[in-house]
C-alpha cells in the first residue's frame, strides 16, 4: 500500500490499497490529491486519490505501462511516463479531457518529468547518444533545450528549484554519484554534493 505519514505526529494511513504494483508521484497544488501509478491486470494506469476520504479517479488509462505522474502548478494538466509506444516517453493531457501529447523526441528513452514552477517548462531524463541527459521543453513539446550533459557520465533526475532559476539532478559515472545544480538556460553549473555512492531523485522543498 501507499501510506501518508504526519511528519509531526508520525501518525500514518493508507491511501492507495487496491490494485497490484503502486507508485506514489507528486500531490495537486492544492495537496487534496496524490497521484499515483497503480497495476491492475498486467497494465499500470494512473490515479488520483483524494487525501481526505479516500476518493479515487482514474486520470490515465491506455495501452502499456503508465507511470510517474506529475501535475502541473496550476493543477490543469499532468505530465507522465508511458511506453504506449513502444518505448518510454513523457507525455501531457490535460485532466478531465481526453487525448495526449507526446513531449519527448528523438530519444528512445525518456522518464523522470518535472515541471518549472511557472508550468512554462517540463524538464526530463532522455537518453541520447549513449548516455542520459537532461532536457526541458515547453508543455506542448516544442523549444527542446539540452541543459545538462557530460561526456563521461550520466545526467538524470531533474527537479527544478521553487523559483524556476535553477535545476537540481544526478551525475553519476561508474558507480559514483553526485549532486548538480544547473542554471534553467544550462550555461551555469556546479556541484552540490559530491563522494557519494547510489544518489538518486533530488527533490527542492518548497519556498523561493
Amino acid at each position: 500500500a501507499v501510506y501518508l505519514r504526519n511528519v509531526s505526529t508520525g501518525a500514518e494511513k493508507a491511501v492507495v490499497r487496491f490494485g497490484g504494483t503502486k507508485a506514489p508521484g507528486g500531490f495537486s497544488p492544492d495537496g487534496a490529491w496524490l497521484f499515483a501509478g497503480v497495476s491492475q491486470g498486467g497494465d499500470s494506469d494512473i490515479y488520483r486519490i483524494r487525501v481526505v476520504g479516500g476518493t479515487t479517479e482514474r486520470v490515465v488509462q491506455g495501452g502499456g505501462l503508465d507511470v510517474s505522474p506529475s501535475p502541473s502548478p496550476d493543477g490543469r494538466r499532468i505530465a507522465f511516463v508511458s511506453d504506449r509506444g513502444g518505448s518510454p516517453q513523457i507525455y501531457v493531457k490535460t485532466i478531465g479531457a481526453g487525448g495526449e501529447t507526446r513531449i519527448s523526441r528523438g530519444t528512445a528513452y525518456a522518464t523522470s518529468p518535472s515541471w518549472s514552477p511557472a508550468g512554462d517548462r517540463i524538464a526530463y531524463t532522455a537518453r541520447v547518444g549513449g548516455r542520459f541527459v537532461v532536457v526541458t521543453v515547453a508543455p506542448d513539446g516544442s523549444d527542446p533545450r539540452d541543459v545538462a550533459s557530460a561526456a563521461d557520465g550520466d545526467c538524470e533526475d531533474p527537479s527544478f528549484a521553487p523559483d524556476g532559476r535553477s535545476l537540481v539532478y544526478t551525475y553519476r559515472k561508474r558507480g559514483y554519484s553526485s549532486l548538480k545544480i544547473v542554471s534553467s538556460d544550462g550555461r551555469i553549473q556546479r556541484t552540490l554534493v559530491s563522494g557519494i555512492g547510489d544518489a538518486g531523485s533530488p527533490a527542492w522543498s518548497p519556498g523561493r
